[in-house]
């Protein structure tokens, strides 16, 4: 979980969301769910990662905050 937290500062919220949702898609079965939940549980209590939002910059003149892990998670489609 230590170099994907390190790789997660190159990564948007979008592109983040879209990598859960694949991870998602991936699951076989309740065990496998169980395992990605608590991964992913697991990240979310770190915390000390986050993720701007696609497209916020310099041109946005910095309005929108960075999302955390949990936050990127709720608002992909991966739950669903």
């Amino acid at each position: 979980a230590q170099a994907v937290g390190a790789a997660a500062g190159a990564r948007n919220a979008d592109e983040l969301a879209g990598e859960l949702e694949a991870q998602a898609r991936r699951v076989n079965g309740p065990q496998g769910a169980v395992e990605l939940l608590a991964r992913w549980l697991e990240r979310s209590d770190g915390g000390q990662c986050s993720f701007p939002l696609a497209g916020t910059g310099e041109g946005t003149h910095g309005l929108a905050e960075p999302l955390n892990f949990h936050q990127v998670m709720l608002r992909s489609q991966a739950l669903e």
